[in-house]
């Protein structure tokens, strides 16, 4: 059992670093609208980024984040959700910052 675990661990670990990823690049897109650096996300999407990190801020949402582990599912679920429906406007943000990181750098 345990080496099925570690199997199916390691077939999902591409799926959850890309989800990693994801996440922080979202945090990073916030950082630099809010900065000044970056201006090119859509209204929507920034809605959609900033209502998704207060629900997830939020400890009383559909199912309260004091239920062990089942509180941070629906959490992660929004956000989710969030990060496929700006799919887009992430890559072109991630696009934007490898042709600005030397610039950022300095």
């Amino acid at each position: 059992m345990l080496q099925d675990t570690a199997r199916k661990a390691n077939r999902k670990s591409s799926f959850f670093e890309a989800v990693w990823e994801d996440l922080q690049l979202l945090f990073n897109l916030l950082r630099d609208w809010k900065d000044g650096r970056y201006k090119k996300i859509p209204s929507k999407s920034l809605l959609l980024i900033i209502a998704a990190l207060l629900y997830f801020l939020n400890p009383l949402d559909l199912i309260p984040d004091l239920v062990p582990l089942s509180g941070l599912i629906d959490d992660a679920g929004i956000l989710a959700l969030v990060i496929k429906q700006i799919h887009n406007d992430l890559q072109a943000y991630k696009e934007w910052l490898q042709l600005n990181q030397n610039q950022l750098e300095a």
